[in-house]
């Protein structure tokens, strides 16, 4: 892999991290987290058997054709690639940036709108990134990209948002802006279990009230583990998968959500469009120096 300029380096990265691609202003800085998991170097085990990905995106007729050139790519990454010949790159600080395995960069190019649109839907697709979501005017385009891990490996899911937009800077100059932000995308149906676990039993507990059809996923284990120990995997774990912890009572009780937002559809009457889910962990000290663990999940969420 190349260095970025620009206080802009490259590092690998396997696993999964959320995309977006937006414009605007902001300080720079070398991004320094993302670089903890490297390859296959951690694998946790997980409640469910499998993960399916869904099918690739296909670059339309219509979209210009860019001729294929050796990739430099973002930092913290080994899919997102930089836009050739892209100039005042940047990282920013914010929410992103604060994240495993996140980051927010932006840049300007001389290309047009439906260059840069191109590029990334054909480039993001090769390395199995879907379209979610896709807004565009003529004065500029946002698209919501995600990606799914195909093996049991830390991050399970990404998220990436395209936004790229036509500014003029007097009568006669004319640039295009991109920003780039990615983060982790959590999977409820995936949380991690310690690696020691025995005596693994899974059940749906449905809500008491008729009224209300919701249900729990309930994951009960039994561990050699200290509280102590177990607590610190799931601070570590939950976290390196894009949940953020909450009100919690350390060490027997843990509490981890996630909200991933999308663009509402046109016409819609939602005031919040996307995706979310909280997790629930309990850890219960037994006999014999054996400790009980039970996770509660609803399903995820969306309006």
């Amino acid at each position: 892999m190349k260095v970025l300029g620009l206080g802009v380096s490259v590092v690998l990265l396997g696993g999964l991290v959320l995309l977006t691609l937006v414009i605007f202003s902001g300080r720079s800085k070398e991004a320094q987290q993302g670089n903890i998991l490297v390859g296959a170097s951690t694998i946790y085990p997980y409640e469910t058997p499998s993960l399916t990905t869904s099918s690739p995106i296909t670059s339309s007729t219509d979209m210009p054709d860019i001729p294929d050139t050796p990739q430099t790519m973002i930092t913290g990454t080994t899919d997102i690639p930089l836009y050739p010949g892209a100039g005042q790159v940047e990282s920013v600080e914010g929410p992103y940036y604060d994240k495993p395995g996140g980051g927010e960069y932006t840049l300007r190019s001389n290309s047009s709108i439906k260059e840069i649109v191109s590029f990334y839907k054909r480039e993001l697709a090769k390395s199995g990134w879907t379209v979610e979501a896709e807004d565009s005017s003529a004065t500029g385009a946002s698209i919501d990209f995600s990606w799914v891990n195909p093996v049991k490996e830390i991050p399970i899911r990404r998220h990436l948002n395209v936004t790229v937009t036509a500014y003029a800077t007097d009568a006669k100059s004319l640039f295009t802006g991109v920003t780039l932000r990615f983060e982790r995308w959590p999977d409820p149906n995936y949380v991690p279990l310690y690696p020691d676990v025995q005596k693994v039993q899974v059940e749906r507990v449905d809500n008491p009230d008729p009224q209300i059809n919701t249900f729990e996923r309930v994951t009960t284990y039994e561990s050699k583990a200290s509280i102590e120990e177990i607590e610190a995997y799931y601070k570590d774990a939950m976290v390196q998968s894009g949940w953020v912890m909450g009100k919690s009572e350390p060490p027997t009780h843990l509490f981890f959500s996630y909200r991933h937002d999308l663009p509402c559809p046109a016409g819609s009457r939602a005031m919040w469009c996307g995706t979310g889910s909280l997790v629930d962990i309990f850890i219960y000290p037994q006999e014999s120096g054996i400790t009980k663990v039970e996770l509660r999940v609803p399903p995820e969420y969306s309006p």
